[in-house]
């Protein structure tokens, strides 16, 4: 977060791409309807980008704290790596 130096106040669209600047890795937000007796977000890492899914009917507060918790895990530039044996690709 330091190195970010993110604006005050921070919002969460700001941090999400001042993040996905210094990783040199695109990260979307997608607000989508989540069956809700599931996930409330989800995080999809791709080849050339993340995206980060989150329950559209949910408040904006929780919304943003779905967002939030999925980004710790994206905070490393993302070095390339081969499937783990036994696994494909199911996203281009």
């Amino acid at each position: 977060m330091r190195e970010l130096a993110p604006p005050l106040p921070l919002r969460v669209t700001t941090l999400c791409a001042l993040l996905a600047e210094q990783r040199g890795t695109p990260i979307k937000l997608l607000e989508w309807e989540l069956p809700a007796n599931g996930p409330f977000g989800v995080l999809l890492s791709r080849q050339h980008e993340d995206v980060i899914v989150y329950q559209a009917k949910a408040t904006r507060a929780h919304q943003e704290h779905i967002i939030l918790a999925a980004l710790p895990s994206r905070t490393e530039k993302r070095a390339a790596a081969a499937p783990a044996a036994g696994c494909r690709a199911t996203a281009p």
